[in-house]
C-alpha cells in the first residue's frame, strides 16, 4: 500500500472481498470511480430518461427489436411474426407493421454520439502487397476519446466494468497482479490525480478566505 494514500484519501481503504473471492484481501482505492455530472459533447444526442425505449412504444416492442437484431432473424421470419398468428399482441404488430418499418426504426436509433460524430478520411498510396500498390482508401472514424466516454457512462455496462484501481494480496500477503485495474500504474496515477485535486481544492479555499478577509477589511 502506498504510504501516502491515507493522507490524501477521505477515508480508509475499502475491502471488497466479496468481489474477489480468490483473494483474502482486496483493497479498492477510495472515492475513485464515483458518479459525476456528465457534460455532453458537441453534436451528442442524450435521450431523455423519461423515454427509456425511445423510438419504440414500450418495453415489449424494444425487446422484440432486440431479439430480431441479436439473433439475426431473417426478414421473412420477422414478416411472418408480425403479420401472422404467432401470439404477438395486436398493438405490437400494428405499431411495428413489418420488417421494413422495424428496420427503419432501428436505423433511427442514436448511439449517444450522434451522426455528426463520424469523420471521413482518405489515405493515399496505400500498399497492401505486390498486387495492391498505391491504392487509396476511404474510411469513416470517430474520436476514440469520445467513444470511450460514451461507453464508460452506459448503465448497461456498469456491472461489467471496474472504475477504481485495486490492490490484491494472496493468503501470504504477496501482491498479486492480473488485469489492468490491479497494476501499479493505475493506482499511482489515481494518487497523482487525487493529490492534484486536493491541491486545487486547498488553493480555492485559501483564495476564498483571502477574499473574505479583504471584504471585512
Amino acid at each position: 500500500m502506498p504510504p501516502d494514500c491515507n493522507a490524501i484519501a477521505d477515508g480508509p481503504l475499502e475491502s471488497s472481498d466479496s468481489q474477489s473471492p480468490h483473494f483474502p484481501a482486496t483493497l479498492a482505492y477510495p472515492n475513485a470511480g464515483l458518479p459525476c455530472a456528465y457534460v455532453s459533447q458537441k453534436g451528442e444526442c442524450i435521450t431523455s430518461s423519461n423515454i427509456p425505449y425511445y423510438l419504440f412504444a414500450n418495453e415489449e416492442e424494444f425487446n422484440f427489436a432486440e431479439v430480431a437484431t441479436t439473433k439475426g432473424l431473417a426478414g421473412s421470419v420477422i414478416e411472418g411474426l408480425l403479420k401472422g398468428g404467432c401470439g404477438l399482441k395486436h398493438d405490437l404488430k400494428h405499431s411495428l407493421k413489418s420488417n421494413y418499418h422495424l428496420q427503419k426504426k432501428i436505423d433511427q436509433m442514436e448511439d449517444g454520439l450522434g451522426v455528426d460524430s463520424w469523420e471521413k478520411c482518405r489515405l493515399e498510396n496505400i500498399t497492401w502487397n505486390e498486387q495492391h500498390t498505391g491504392v487509396p482508401i476511404e474510411f469513416w472514424y470517430r474520436d476514440i476519446t469520445k467513444c470511450a466516454k460514451s461507453l464508460l457512462r452506459q448503465l448497461a455496462y456498469a456491472e461489467h466494468l471496474l472504475y477504481a484501481p485495486q490492490q490484491r494480496f494472496d493468503e501470504h500477503g504477496r501482491h498479486v497482479y492480473s488485469e489492468m485495474h490491479t497494476a501499479d500504474w493505475w493506482w499511482e496515477w489515481q494518487l497523482r490525480i487525487s493529490s492534484a485535486e486536493l491541491q486545487r481544492h486547498t488553493r480555492s479555499c485559501l483564495w476564498c478566505a483571502d477574499s473574505d478577509m479583504a471584504d471585512l477589511a
